[in-house]
């Protein structure tokens, strides 16, 4: 019989372990300051479409692997993608990213990423 520490890894652990790998790096690496000017392509800041391009495909991937089993957190990451993904938000014209706007993506990855961690 096989020791517990030599089964296995699962395709929802692998899972999990990634995201959290990601989801941390996003959140504690990236700055949540809002730079005045536009910035093209420079830095590691939350206010980049790229930063926001990957927490929210990270969440849909989340939510579809239903990864969290409490049901308001789940909920909350629905509404956050409700407002936070699609075409119509980040068409080009439309409100600048505000530190609003990072805090509610930071309360909710820090929530993700506290859940997440009791199952890796």
């Amino acid at each position: 019989m096989e020791k517990p520490d030599q089964l296995p890894v699962t395709e929802k652990q692998v899972l999990i372990e990634k995201a959290l790998e990601d989801l941390v790096t996003l959140f504690e690496d990236w700055s949540d300051e809002v730079p005045k000017e536009i910035l093209r392509g420079r830095g590691e800041y939350k206010v980049r479409v790229n930063w926001w391009s990957t927490v929210t495909a990270w969440l849909y991937v989340i939510k579809e692997k239903e990864l969290i089993e409490e049901k308001g957190l789940t909920t909350r990451i629905e509404g956050f993608l409700g407002t936070y993904s699609g075409r119509d938000y980040w068409k080009k014209g439309r409100k600048r990213t505000t530190k609003e706007d990072i805090a509610i993506a930071n309360s909710v990855l820090k929530d993700v990423i506290a859940h997440l961690k009791r199952w890796s």
